[in-house]
């Protein structure tokens, strides 16, 4: 029996796992990154931004914390984007190890139901 997955997010990918771990012949479907909104553009990177606006945040106060307040960091958005998109790959890398272990085939495209 085959069993295809339509969406490569958590929800998606987990189902997938499952799915072949019960023996079935799985297909996971994604249009997209895998890792779907919540790894490619919503709670990880958020949580990435937010981490470097709490650090923007104890950095006003380095002195108290016996750093020189003369030797002022300098942000940069380029860098922080780019430690964005290596998590985000690292963890694309580990959903599609997984999907390889699992005996998962993984399918770009769109997907539709074609009856009920």
């Amino acid at each position: 029996m085959k069993v295809i997955v339509v969406g490569g997010g958590p929800g998606g990918y987990t189902a997938a796992i499952r799915a072949a771990q019960k023996g079935y012949d799985t297909v996971l479907v994604e249009m997209g990154a895998l890792g779907g909104t919540c790894l490619n553009r919503g709670c990880i990177p958020s949580k990435i931004f937010r981490r470097s606006a709490d650090i923007a945040e104890d950095l006003k106060k380095m002195d108290v914390f016996g750093f020189d307040k003369t030797q002022i960091p300098v942000f940069s958005m380029a860098s922080l984007q780019a430690r964005k998109q290596g998590v985000v790959r690292t963890q694309q890398q580990g959903i599609k190890g997984l999907l390889d272990a699992n005996k998962i085939s993984l399918v770009q495209g769109e997907a539709c139901l074609a009856g009920p």
